[in-house]
This record gives C-alpha cells, sequence and structure tokens, in this order.
C-alpha cells in the first residue's frame, strides 16, 4: 500500500492544558513557568488572511517520492503511521538538502519490498536531484523519522533514523553515509531487551552540558509481528488495533561518552581526528527519563525555563505527556503536570 507524498510535513506541537495534579502544601513554593522571549502573530487583514502565501511545487522541484507500508491485509499496527523528513545539509554546500524516510516490506512478503528512503540534494536552483545511491542510504529499513546533527564534531553532518526494528545510525564521511548502528551502540534498545523498540521520533542536544551532542530517541509501544493482537470491528475480519491496547516503551537517552573516543582520536568537541569506534552509553534510568509508560511520537527540545539549559517536551498517544525540566549535569525531571501540559483541558492524554 502506498501513499503519494505531495510535500508537505506534519510537526507535533504539545497543546498547552490545565493539569489536575494532587494539591500541595500551603506553603510550598509552585515552579514558575513563564515565557523568556517574545511571541510572534501573522499580520491579518481586515478579512483575517495574511499576505504569506504558498505554491505548491513539488513537480517543479524534482520532488517525486511515495511512502510505502508494506500492508499485505494482516493489519499490523505500523502500518497506519507515516513517517518523516530530515532537512540537512549534507555535502556542506550551503543548501538544504532533504532525506524523506520510508518504511519498507515485511519479513517474507513481497509488498513494497523494494521501497527506499530517499535522499535528495538540493541543486541550488529550486530543484532537487536523488542521489540515496551514490551516498550510501539505499537500505531496507522500516522507517519513521530521523534528525540529523554532527555528532562526532568532524564538520559533516550525519544522520540518524528511528524504524520498527533497530534504528539507524549514519555517519557522513564527505558527503557518504556509513552505517555505524552496531559501534556506535545507537540502535535504541532498552539494555537487555528481548525485542528491538518501535522508535519514532529523536533529538539532539548536549544533555549534561559536556560540549557534546547526546541523542534522545523516543519510543511508542511494546509491538511486534509476533506480539500482534487481534482487533475486530464486525466480529469477523480483523482492524488495526489502537494504542491503548498495548504497552508503553520508555524513551531511551543516549549519551555521547567522550571517553569512547578510543586511541588515535580526540575527545575535544572540533576536533577532526576522530576514531569510528566513538560510542553512545544508554543514562536513560540515571537521568531521570526512564518512564515505561510513555507512547510517544514527538519532542520538541528548547529551554522552555530560561535558565540556559535545554529542556525536552514529549508527546505520548492516548498516554499524559512529559515535560522534562534540565536540572543540570544530565538530571531531569518531569513537570509536564505543573506546567500544565500533561493533559488536555478536559483532563485527557
Amino acid at each position: 500500500m502506498n501513499a503519494r507524498c505531495a510535500g508537505p510535513l506534519s510537526i507535533c506541537l504539545l497543546a498547552a492544558a490545565t493539569a489536575c495534579g494532587p494539591d500541595e502544601p500551603e506553603d510550598a513554593e509552585a515552579p514558575s513557568y513563564t515565557q523568556t522571549r517574545p511571541s510572534f502573530t501573522a499580520r491579518q487583514g481586515s478579512d483575517g488572511t495574511t499576505s504569506i502565501r504558498f505554491t505548491d511545487v513539488t513537480a517543479a522541484a524534482g520532488i517525486d517520492f511515495v511512502h510505502a507500508t508494506g500492508a499485505f491485509g494482516e493489519k499490523w499496527m505500523p502500518e497506519t503511521m507515516g513517517s518523516g523528513v530530515v532537512v540537512l545539509d549534507y555535502d556542506g554546500d550551503g543548501w538544504p538538502d532533504l532525506f524523506f524516510v520510508n518504511s519498507t516490506g515485511w519479513e517474507g512478503r513481497a509488498e513494497d519490498r523494494g521501497a527506499r528512503s530517499a535522499l535528495l540534494r538540493n541543486l541550488g536552483d529550486g530543484t532537487y536531484r536523488d542521489v540515496t545511491r551514490e551516498a550510501g542510504l539505499d537500505r531496507p529499513i522500516y522507517g519513521m523519522g530521523g534528525a540529523a546533527a554532527d555528532y562526532d564534531a568532524d564538520g559533516d553532518t550525519d544522520l540518524y533514523v528511528t524504524a520498527v526494528g533497530d534504528n539507524r545510525m549514519y555517519r557522513n564521511d564527505g558527503g557518504r553515509f556509513t552505517d555505524v548502528t552496531a559501534e556506535t551502540g545507537t540502535a535504541g534498545n532498552a539494555p537487555g531487551a528481548a525485542d528491538p523498540a518501535w522508535s519514532t521520533a529523536s533529538g539532539w542536544f548536549d544533555a549534561d552540558g559536556d560540549g557534546w551532542l547526546d541523542l534522545l530517541v523516543c519510543n511508542y509501544v511494546d509491538w511486534t509481528p509476533e506480539t500482534d493482537l487481534f482487533f475486530t470491528r464486525d466480529g469477523v475480519n480483523k482492524s488495526y488495533a489502537t494504542p491503548e491496547e498495548y504497552n508503553g516503551e520508555s524513551c531511551r537517552l543516549l549519551r555521547n561518552d567522550p571517553a569512547s573516543a578510543g586511541t588515535g582520536g580526540s575527545s575535544a568537541p572540533g576536533a577532526r581526528d576522530r576514531t569510528p569506534a566513538r560510542r553512545f552509553r544508554d543514562v536513560t534510568t540515571e537521568s531521570g527519563l526512564e518512564n515505561p509508560d510513555g507512547k510517544s511520537l514527538g519532542i520538541v527540545i528548547d529551554d522552555f525555563t530560561g535558565d540556559g539549559l535545554p529542556d525536552v517536551a514529549i508527546a505520548n498517544d492516548t498516554y499524559q505527556n512529559f515535560l522534562y525540566e534540565n536540572l543540570g549535569e544530565g538530571n531531569f525531571t518531569d513537570v509536564a503536570l505543573d506546567a500544565g501540559v500533561a493533559f488536555d483541558e478536559f483532563g485527557r492524554a
């Protein structure tokens, strides 16, 4: 089952709402959350419109991408999901390129087995060229999303792709990508997990202030083809399940470990003498981000409290949202209830 990509990328936002939490003692000091930067709104005319206009130039730009689901009639839950688009300058020419994340066919099935993600190089004239194969990214993966950053500080933008099953870390080596998932320890699964996770969103940020970019990987529900549940609306035919029927999966915080640089590599950000053996370490539990009930779909990383430290907002599906305040030195605490973003105005997740 395929869907033609018409261009726009959906962004998951957290809506501010009033939370229903336990009463605090009268002498307790409530946390303060104030907006430290100005808000921006588009100027509106008398008819409620703006002068901003968008024109669909997908075809003219040479973007022709088909999203695959691998659907073959069994209605497996991941088939209900779309996938993301990553904007990055992979070749360092100053023009933003596009990486369209794709899914593929299921093991043992013929449907969509040839589907691949697509890297489109910006030619600087409003058009794009497919460079997926020459960039080393023409590999099958049941992809969900991705995030780009220079994790090894060598001057090239690297790429992380989330998926149903093991995620993929692609190191950029001068415009060609190398799969370094195993050697970096970034598959995104919980330590000791029996099955690979179903990862959705991811994001790069310096969680502990050591100058290195760490990786936050958000997971959805505990689903595998072997644990797929049968649901029906008419008592006969199978229908797609909903997330309420599955257990959640905790997001994972992977620390970019300076101690893993190895001999011959530098542990200082910005050094180009880099060994490929650099690894990440799972610090989810010790950081305070462990929550196995989460069913995460989107994340936003920003300094919500204005203290100079990056905080993390996570949007969950049918479960309360998280807002992790950064306490410094890689420690976080969930303040979503106090901040009023855990539930909507009706107390629903």
